[in-house]
């Protein structure tokens, strides 16, 4: 939908060529198959159909959020959603993502704050028996956080529970409440 919005239209980035395959062919119009763990070692094909043709163009990107391949402030809108507790350092991509923003753009962060130790050391975790990692975001956002203390943006709105679900086999469903925040770079 982002894609109609900008007259060079929209670019994503993922790490998985395997993802960027399927979404390539969603874009195009087509059905994309995928496998579904059903249990153990058990899996099936499943198809996917596209939801909607995109309004602009769509350039699909094979890259790490922890060193992004694009110049600093290309983007008048940034959107990273279920990113931030999935990364070894969540600070330095979250500066990462603030460099792409160009100024007045926008960010668009929605996390659950799933903090897996084998992903993201504990001493890296937003959340903390002081603070949550919704509260860090957002003191982060503002400038109020020594570790990134350039950071200046305007809180224009947030949501506490946004819903998101994740396949995790054939008979799981992660869902998660994301923590979503909207803010203008100054």
């Amino acid at each position: 939908r982002l894609s109609g919005l900008f007259p060079g239209g929209a670019v994503g980035l993922d790490l998985r060529l395997s993802l960027l395959r399927v979404a390539r062919r969603l874009l195009d119009g087509d059905v994309a198959e995928v496998r579904l763990r059903l249990e153990g070692s058990r899996l099936a094909p499943i198809r996917v159909a596209p939801a909607e043709r995109p309004a602009g163009p769509v350039t699909l990107v094979l890259g790490d959020a922890m060193a992004p391949p694009f110049l600093a402030e290309s983007f008048p809108v940034v959107a990273a959603v279920s990113l931030l507790d999935t990364v070894p350092d969540p600070l330095f991509v979250l500066g990462q993502l603030d460099a792409l923003v160009a100024p007045g753009g926008l960010l668009l962060l929605a996390t659950p704050y799933s903090w897996e130790p084998d992903i993201t050391p504990p001493d890296q975790w937003w959340s903390t028996p002081e603070t949550t990692g919704a509260e860090f975001l957002v003191d982060a956002l503002l400038g109020r956080r020594p570790e990134l203390p350039h950071l200046r943006y305007e809180r224009l709105e947030e949501d506490d529970n946004l819903p998101w679900g994740l396949p995790g086999h054939g008979r799981l469903v992660h869902r998660f409440g994301l923590h979503a925040v909207l803010a203008r770079k100054s």
